[in-house]
């Protein structure tokens, strides 16, 4: 029997307010998604017949867990959703194990109010166009979600890269046989010491090779780069009706609201530090300027830092869906016959449309409001 893959997508709803309590409150349905905890990666596997997850992997960086670690990590993953769920359906960050291998992320529904947000869009508009601001001039009420897509595209251009990333590869080095140094004998306690040394064989790649895999970790790079500026700035417009012009990463983050810093940090507690790193990866370091320095050139093709802003940029869009934003994208096909006797001719139009769209999410309402433990859920 072939094995069939499945991923941990799914919904919760919950039947515990009443349909007529038109007030902000706990989310009355949350997605449910797996995510690997390295990268933020989705994540897929293999089930036993008898339901047991034998086989779990993130589609991005390949790192996986089979047979009982599978089950284990499936069933821990499980009890700590649970046990994030209340929190997740009134905007709080989630709390996950240290040793998690993948987890699972809560998009929570959020209350609307699209009158109330209405207003608060008029308001933006009067205040006018601001030369160092990104306002709602520029991006116009429901547009938002263009960003929010504009961010989804990156990062699957990025996900569809090679996988080597880095100028310097392991399969460049060969190892010989482990040769022992020396052996010393504490004094102390008696206990051996052992030194040695591993020969190591370094296979230069070619010019090409090598201009190919920095290239990549370029590419990489930029793009996950402005993937995260315009996630951002999508929150930002879509929560405080406006964002800095600006290419800095870092000052970015700062300027999202508490609550949204709070889950990402949740998320991936080092982003801040990520960021920080790479504030300028895309407003500067597009150009090889004389002046930007050989630090700058090198963090170009540094893995670290391409595997930090790759997940930066994914614990971002998650945000941007707790945020209300969305986007559709639609592809219409028609054929065109034109036919005459002993002639006949074909056309084909492709017609390909992108909507974007946000939601009236009233946050400082739903911030305010009770913290029902959300307990009472059924799955669907």
């Amino acid at each position: 029997m072939t094995e069939r893959i499945e991923d941990f997508d799914g919904q919760r709803r919950f039947d515990d307010r009443s349909a007529c309590d038109r007030q902000p409150g706990p989310a009355r349905s949350v997605d449910v998604s797996g995510r690997c905890a390295d990268c933020w990666g989705p994540i897929a596997g293999t089930k036993q017949p008898a339901g047991e997850w034998q086989h779990i992997e993130c589609l991005v960086c390949r790192r996986a867990v089979d047979g009982n670690d599978a089950a284990c990590e499936a069933e821990a993953m499980r009890v700590e959703g649970e046990d994030n769920m209340a929190a997740a359906r009134i905007g709080q960050r989630a709390n996950y194990r240290p040793d998690a291998r993948f987890v699972l992320k809560l998009l929570p529904e959020m209350h609307r109010d699209k009158a109330k947000v209405d207003q608060r869009i008029e308001a933006s508009l009067a205040q006018g166009r601001k030369r160092w601001r990104l306002t709602r001039h520029e991006i116009p009420p429901g547009t938002a979600g263009y960003l929010y897509a504009q961010a989804r595209a990156f990062l699957a251009g990025v996900e569809n890269l090679s996988r080597e990333k880095s100028a310097i590869s392991l399969s460049d080095f060969e190892y010989g046989e482990p040769q022992v140094v020396g052996v010393e004998k504490s004094p102390a306690d008696g206990t051996l010491r052992v030194t040695g040394s591993v020969p190591v064989t370094y296979r230069r790649p070619s010019g090409r090779e090598l201009m190919a895999r920095m290239g990549t970790a370029l590419v990489a790079g930029m793009a996950g780069a402005f993937a995260c500026e315009v996630g951002m700035k999508a929150i930002l417009v879509t929560r405080l009706g406006g964002a800095a012009k600006t290419h800095d990463l870092l000052k970015l983050y700062r300027e999202l609201p508490d609550d949204s810093r709070g889950r990402l940090e949740g998320d991936f507690p080092e982003i801040a530090d990520v960021l920080g790193h790479s504030r300028e990866t895309f407003g500067r370091w597009r150009y090889f300027e004389q002046g930007i320095g050989e630090d700058a050139i090198r963090a170009l093709v540094d893995t670290d830092r391409v595997w930090g802003v790759g997940k930066a940029a994914r614990v971002i869009a998650d945000e941007c869906v707790v945020a209300g934003l969305n986007y559709e994208i639609d592809i219409d096909t028609s054929f065109e016959f034109d036919w005459r006797p002993g002639d006949m001719s074909t056309a084909q139009r492709i017609h390909l449309s992108l909507e974007g769209g946000e939601s009236s999410i009233v946050w400082e309402e739903l911030l305010q409001a009770g913290t029902d433990d959300g307990s009472s859920g059924r799955e669907e």
